[in-house]
């Protein structure tokens, strides 16, 4: 059949012919781009057609002519896409500035301020179970009937909201696993749990009354201790979503699951600290010559408790805690930290290179009681890097789907820069960056300062407790 242009009701037709002339695959859930400019010579992927901006049908058919799929849009807007969301769903939205070719669709919606979310609880055993609490940032009360929660940007509209849910001026309202997983209830539900083991997201999503969806919050979360939630922590320098020191859900040492779900929320008590926490950072000695001086790096973390502590899974010993994101490092087997006491990771083997060990604590004057790890892979950045140390939970036991893996959930985070509001004077001077109060939340740059290292312990002996800092 030539190419050229035909009369709509045959276009379904001339895009099967010339697909089957030329096949076409592609991975299982995947996605295939058609061009519609009428160059077929230009490859398989371009038909003999255009689409009209004032609308009109399009259908794919197989070999038998039976249609698989159809679809008769209407009037489209100048450089805006019209598709499917989620992939393959029957509804079908604009996306404006987010057209996503022979890609997943993505709705690019504008942020949601009036209402946040303000806490997350993902890992939970009876009496407690999965909860979302809302604010209102606002100074009037907010209906929030209509819009929708969700765990996944695939799907927005998982559970919506029932009608008249007012969240008060400045006030909470919290959605518990008792709403979103449960099918019906003359909902759309499509029921879901938060994934506590990898991590997950929850997205919070305004619709106007005709039900386009119109605003987004969206909150991600990393792997969570069981009972342990997540909460908005403003800072200095902006607002975290972090682990909190305790639930505040309203209603958080629960006799029973029914007892739980009368919370109707509270402020955030704030993050959770310790056990263990990066006390000390020296990122950039100087330098040799025109040499980054990587072997002089260090990172010191601290014991907050009054007891030994495993740097290892006692229930599951080949579990190790970590460094991770600007160094990769692994703590031996069978390896503590004691009570009050900090430990230091290098860049260079201790074990298996003593002169460099020996260099290194008469360099600082470190005592011989102070234990030395290493080495780490990568290096600290001058300019700034995230350090993250990370705890490993409980092995996931049969028949759990994740049987075998182990979650590890992050304990301690510093994003420094080298610049202001971090001290720059740690930047190559012979400064570290030293946590002013070890009991205070440690990704802000007002809780750190530069100053000479100070690992020599001596007058604390590992295993005695220091002094608290104010």
């Amino acid at each position: 059949m030539p190419d050229g242009p035909l009369p709509r009701g045959q276009r379904g037709a001339l895009v099967r012919l010339h697909v089957r002339a030329q096949p076409i695959t592609g991975p299982r859930g995947g996605f295939t781009l058609f061009i519609a400019d009428y160059q077929t010579l230009a490859g398989a992927n371009h038909v003999n057609f255009r689409l009209e901006a004032s609308g009109e049908f399009i259908g794919l058919f197989d070999d038998n002519l039976a249609s698989i799929d159809a679809v008769n849009f209407g009037p489209q807007q100048y450089n805006v896409s019209e598709g499917r969301l989620p992939d393959g769903s029957a509804d079908r939205v604009f996306f404006t500035n987010s057209a996503s070719p022979g890609a997943a669709n993505r709705l690019f919606l504008a942020e949601l301020t009036d209402v946040v979310i303000n806490e997350v609880l993902a890992h939970t055993d009876p009496p407690l179970e999965d909860a979302v609490e809302l604010y209102n940032t606002t100074g009037a009360p907010i209906d929030i009937g209509g819009w929708y929660l969700s765990d996944t940007l695939n799907d927005l509209r998982r559970y919506r909201i029932p009608p008249n849910t007012i969240i008060p001026a400045h006030g909470y309202t919290v959605i518990y696993e008792g709403q979103f997983n449960v099918a019906g209830q003359g909902n759309p539900t499509v029921p879901f749990t938060y994934n506590s083991a990898h991590g997950d997201e929850a997205f919070l999503t305004q619709s106007d009354p005709n039900g386009a969806l119109v605003a987004i919050a969206r909150q991600a979360f990393g792997s969570s201790f069981n009972g342990v939630s997540f909460g908005r922590f403003v800072k200095s320098d902006g607002v975290d979503f972090v682990a909190m020191s305790s639930r505040s859900f309203g209603q958080d040492n629960p006799r029973s699951i029914a007892q739980f779900r009368r919370g109707t929320g509270l402020p955030n008590p704030g993050p959770r600290v310790g056990p263990l926490v990066i006390n000390e950072i020296m990122y950039h000695p100087p330098d040799v010559g025109v040499t980054n001086n990587s072997l002089d790096e260090f990172i010191e973390i601290r014991n907050l408790t009054n007891r030994r502590l495993p740097l290892f899974d006692p229930g599951f010993p080949t579990s190790h805690w970590r460094l991770r994101d600007a160094v990769d490092f692994d703590f031996p087997a069978r390896s503590w930290i004691a009570a009050g006491g900090i430990i230091l990771v290098v860049s260079f083997d201790p074990a298996t290179d003593p002169a460099a060990l020996a260099g290194f604590r008469a360099r600082y004057g470190i005592s011989n009681t102070v234990p030395i790890f290493g080495p780490y892979t990568g290096e600290l950045s001058n300019g700034g890097e995230s350090v993250e140390l990370i705890q490993p939970d409980a092995v996931q036991r049969p028949p759990h789907p994740d049987a075998g893996y182990v979650p590890y959930v992050l304990v301690d985070r510093v994003k420094y820069k080298d610049t202001a509001p971090w001290p720059p004077e740690a930047d190559g001077t012979g400064y570290s960056l030293q946590r002013k109060n070890r009991r205070l939340y440690g990704d802000d740059p007002v809780n750190w300062k530069a100053a000479p290292p100070k690992i020599p312990l001596d007058r604390y002996p590992i295993g005695n407790l220091a002094p608290r800092q104010p």
